[in-house]
């Protein structure tokens, strides 16, 4: 039910209130909250003059929602949820500049969502006894993150996302036992040192350190810890050592869009990865001991838009892989025996400069079903080149003004493009 004047009486079957213009006081929304008992459950006030949430505000109030954005809120007083029963609280785009001690202590609220304040400070204590599956803190000022900040707290998914976190104090996160999502995007971290050592989680599935300006992982940076993925895009890592990653359980590693040159052999060793993110590097080279000790079942390798001019023969020696992409590098030859003993079912080579395929190259790949050389420079498809059966294969955008008889019999005819080829004009 929407309301733009609030009125004390008259209100029957509704579960929602939603303030849009004026309330004379915080007070007399609670007296209007009491008058109906437990039909209110949702409450929502937007762009209005709510400088303050007073203690005792919520007790004895049946509401599981409440909302408040917009409104100038500065300040929670100590006891602002006593006696809530709140499940999810919502102030968003408000001016909160502090989290104090006694507002949160001891509730359980499903979702807190403090996003775009100004919050420069946690108190100690101020989550001691919290328990909630997501607080939001995205957009805020925070600079520095101290172990006593979350002491005594539960918390499943932490969002600290465009602060301006540059200082995380070890063993900040030890204790947060139930963290399972931990999302630090768009920070100024520039050195992780120990802050990552065993984390006591049970498993924590995504740690997000994206846009960040970290140009270094030493080893043993997140010893004994149980974080399932790591998400490290765009910061400024220009090299991968080995034992950074030693005796963790990671599924899943981005480390796209940084400036690696140099991989150490065994950097990957024994981890059960399924996804390996090394986009947008300066990787010249694909050398037998990149992914070596890499021996899993694997959905996706991405190893586009470096500046590979080289993969070395036996370089995915013994992998199974679903998507191996190599796609916008710089290769002008596929050498016969430089797939062998692999078991790759997608393989995208677009955007290089492939100008010659030697026959048999793709021979042992027995499982490839599709097979991506879109925009390269080929200008013959000989046969033998494809002596294995494919459901797709796409030559779009090459130089290819001659194909040889029989050389696409293992192929689909529906399924092979050759959109933009010379050969089409003939």
């Amino acid at each position: 039910m929407r309301h733009e004047k609030i009125a004390v009486r008259g209100f029957v079957d509704y579960n929602e209130l939603i303030l849009e213009v004026t309330i004379d006081s915080i007070t007399q929304l609670k007296n209007l909250l009491l008058l109906s008992g437990d039909q209110v459950r949702i409450v929502r006030i937007e762009e209005q003059e709510i400088p303050i949430l007073p203690r005792d505000f919520l007790d004895g109030v049946n509401l599981e929602q409440l909302d408040i954005s917009r409104c100038g809120l500065s300040f929670l007083e100590e006891g602002a949820l006593s006696g809530s029963v709140l499940k999810h609280f919502y102030l968003e785009n408000n001016d909160i500049q502090v989290l104090p001690k006694g507002v949160f202590n001891g509730h359980n609220i499903e979702i807190v969502n403090l996003m775009q304040n100004k919050i420069s400070k946690i108190e100690d204590g101020a989550l001691e006894g919290f328990v909630t599956n997501q607080l939001a803190m995205k957009d805020n000022q925070l600079s520095e993150l101290t172990a006593a900040m979350f002491e005594g707290a539960s918390i499943h998914t932490l969002r600290l996302e465009c602060n301006q976190i540059s200082n995380i104090h070890d063993n900040t996160f030890k204790k947060l036992n139930n963290l399972t999502y931990l999302m630090l995007n768009d920070n100024n971290i520039h050195n992780l040192g120990n802050i990552f050592c065993h984390i006591e989680t049970k498993e924590l599935y995504n740690l997000s350190l994206v846009n960040n300006k970290i140009a270094a992982l030493e080893p043993g940076c997140f010893e004994g810890s149980k974080i399932i993925g790591i998400y490290l895009e765009n910061n400024r890592l220009t090299e991968i050592k080995k034992g950074v990653f030693n005796g963790l359980n990671f599924g899943a590693i981005d480390l796209a869009n940084n400036q690696i040159t140099s991989i150490e052999e065994g950097s990957f060793s024994n981890l059960p990865l399924k996804y390996l993110y090394l986009t947008g590097n300066k990787l010249e080279k694909v050398s037998k001991t990149l992914l070596s000790g890499l021996d899993y079942v694997m959905e996706d390798i991405y190893l586009g838009e470096n500046q590979i001019t080289e993969i070395k023969p036996g370089s995915f020696l013994g992998l199974t892989i679903q998507g191996l992409h190599l796609n916008n590098n710089k290769l002008t030859c596929i050498k016969k025996g430089l797939f062998t003993g692999e078991d790759i079912e997608e393989l995208d080579l677009s955007n290089n400069e492939i100008s010659e395929i030697e026959v048999g190259a793709f021979n042992e790949l027995k499982g490839l079903v599709s097979n991506n050389l879109s925009n390269n420079k080929l200008t013959k498809i000989k046969k033998g080149m494809f002596n294995i059966s494919l459901d797709k294969i796409n030559f779009e955008n090459n130089e290819i003004d001659f194909i040889e008889n029989e050389a696409m019999e293992n192929i689909r005819f529906e399924s092979h493009q050759l959109q933009n080829n010379p050969v089409l004009n003939k």
